[in-house]
């Protein structure tokens, strides 16, 4: 199962263009995958709001996350996503809490994307997973998942922290996924811990470990950036074969292990066993995402 253009808006020289593409993004690309959006409740043309309900495999019923986005101006170079964890009277009505956050820069003149098009994929595979790049560097990416688990999901009272639970989708930033609030002793703390893949190995284990590429894995809560082995709580699937996790074995230092580091400035295209794959981290010594992108080279110009 593959990656395939869905698509591009073309890169004029002008940061405007990241405004448009940004546009795009949450007006039309993200509400045909599952996703709420809506204009801020300031009208500002460069912010949005945006929501997702999920079955809650932790207990019955349902979690909606809620989060907004700005990028500031109408030539941006970066924009940020934040939970939106205050409302007035409704949720989603205020959209001003900056407390958890996760920002990305995109158009520096030194990252080697620059002058990239912005591309918007669709997988053959999940319909509602979402994938954007500029040259090898993914911006964006979501598993398209409809089931998570929730450690918390209490009443949310007006004026109050949002306790609910809230993953963000993968950033380009100088991390991978994040999530606030779960597994610990409160859902209003501003205090941001990562998400990880569930498969761990350390010591003895991990140097008779093969290089290896995992599909339909689970994404598990931890307590730190420190290492993957510090694994908490289940949190979801990414169960998919487009969307693959590379772990290069035994040659993993503890340092290489750090999950924080499953991204990189600048992504790498790879060829393997004939088919042609996105790596979202440049160093092959590193834990990474890689996204399939079918048996032909793909543009990323």
């Amino acid at each position: 199962m593959t990656w395939t253009l869905e698509h591009t808006i073309a890169w004029d020289g002008n940061n405007s263009t990241n405004h448009d593409a940004l546009v795009y993004l949450f007006d039309t690309y993200m509400p045909a995958r599952g996703f709420t959006t809506a204009a801020h409740p300031d009208a500002s043309a460069f912010k949005r709001k945006f929501q997702k309900t999920y079955t809650n495999t932790l207990a019955p019923g349902n979690v909606t996350m809620y989060w907004w986005v700005n990028w500031s101006n109408t030539t941006p170079t970066a924009f940020t996503v934040y939970e939106d964890g205050v409302f007035t009277a409704t949720p989603g009505d205020l959209c001003t809490s900056t407390t958890n956050g996760l920002g990305a820069g995109f158009n520096t003149a030194t990252y080697a994307f620059y002058a990239a098009d912005w591309k918007f994929w669709v997988s053959d595979q999940i319909p509602n997973s979402s994938l954007v790049t500029r040259g090898k560097k993914v911006i964006w990416y979501d598993p398209g998942n409809t089931a998570i688990g929730a450690v918390h999901n209490g009443a949310w009272t007006a004026g109050n922290h949002n306790p609910t639970t809230n993953v963000f989708p993968f950033i380009a930033s100088s991390y991978s996924m994040r999530f606030y609030n779960a597994p610990f002793l409160s859902g209003t703390t501003s205090v941001s811990y990562y998400v990880i893949p569930s498969f761990t190995w350390g010591g003895s284990f991990n140097s008779g470990m093969n290089d290896t590429l995992y599909q339909n894995f689970a994404m598990n809560y931890t307590t730190a950036a420190s290492s993957i082995q510090s694994q908490t709580c289940y949190g979801f699937h990414i169960n998919s074969s487009d969307a693959l996790l590379h772990y290069p074995g035994s040659s993993l230092t503890t340092t290489d292990m750090t999950y924080s580091t499953g991204t990189s400035e600048e992504g790498v295209l790879c060829e393997v066993n004939g088919r042609w794959y996105i790596r979202t981290n440049s160093s092959m010594n590193r834990i990474s995402f890689m996204f399939d992108m079918g048996t032909s080279e793909p543009d990323l110009t």
